[in-house]
């Protein structure tokens, strides 16, 4: 099984590397590849560039790099599509994860939205915008 992952900061990184875990522990030949962080790393998986690099916040962060995001935005795509996954999982980043979505859509492999630390309206509003380039939606939350 191929899995693509895509994390753009840290608190995606940790749900990402608990989900390669777990995953290898029930799958031991699923192999990783997308955009990751150290500990996404750590749990053995490829990363096309450091996740660091889509850390921007904000008009005055975003507006330098722009022309830069949308190359990894396209990138990332790409890859994506060429390595034929079974399984896209983007987890938080909506503002990357779902330019990459869009870009894949079409081909049609399963899609999955960790959405974290948000209250039930949040979600639901979430949702109405991620709904159009996903094709299933997983919230985790707290408890």
């Amino acid at each position: 099984m191929k899995v693509f992952l895509t994390a753009g900061e840290p608190s995606g990184d940790a749900l990402g590397a608990a989900l390669i875990a777990g995953l290898k522990s029930l799958a031991p030949s699923v192999t990783f590849r997308g955009v990751a962080g150290p500990r996404m790393q750590a749990a053995g998986m490829e990363s096309l560039f450091a996740m660091e690099e889509l850390s921007v916040m904000g008009i005055t962060e975003v507006l330098p790099k722009y022309f830069a995001l949308k190359r990894r935005i396209a990138q990332t795509a790409a890859a994506a599509l060429e390595w034929s996954p079974d399984l896209v999982v983007t987890i938080d980043s909506p503002d990357f994860s779902l330019r990459v979505a869009r870009l894949i859509k079409d081909a049609r492999p399963a899609f999955q939205k960790h959405i974290t630390r948000f209250g039930q309206t949040i979600v639901e509003r979430i949702i109405r915008v991620i709904k159009p380039a996903r094709d299933r939606h997983i919230a985790v939350a707290p408890l």
